[in-house]
């Protein structure tokens, strides 16, 4: 179930965070109130304890076809925290960039997109 939960919140976030890139690259409008609602569902979502929903046991060589969490979750586990902390923080800044106007939304995509690439690239492997 555990993994369920985190896959349920992470793809979440990525449903929002869709949104913001999609305005980002032009491929729908800008819109100032949908890119701040976005954010903000984004960064309540990242204020959860996400941590405590790595448990031991529930990487992939462990749950092959269930999970993309890679071992080094538990192996770094201080760095993987510390990428949640970070994108904790980047989303504080995002949420009042989006709705300033689009030059300001590029700029904010951008950083999510480098806080949630940070630990993807790491802690989450390309399949199941």
């Amino acid at each position: 179930m555990v993994t369920y939960a985190r896959q349920g919140i992470m793809n979440a976030m990525q449903w929002d965070a869709n949104v913001i890139y999609a305005m980002a690259k032009g491929k729908i409008p800008y819109d100032a109130d949908v890119a701040t609602e976005r954010a903000a569902k984004i960064q309540t979502l990242a204020s959860y304890d996400i941590a405590s929903l790595y448990l031991e046991g529930t990487s992939k060589p462990e749950r092959p076809g269930k999970t993309r969490a890679e071992s080094a979750v538990w192996d770094e586990a201080l760095k993987f925290e510390q990428g949640l902390e970070d994108l904790r923080s980047v989303m504080a800044t995002v949420v009042t960039q989006v709705g300033a106007g689009e030059e300001a939304m590029i700029a904010a995509a951008t950083e999510l997109g480098q806080a949630c690439g940070g630990c993807h690239k790491q802690f989450r492997a390309k399949d199941y």
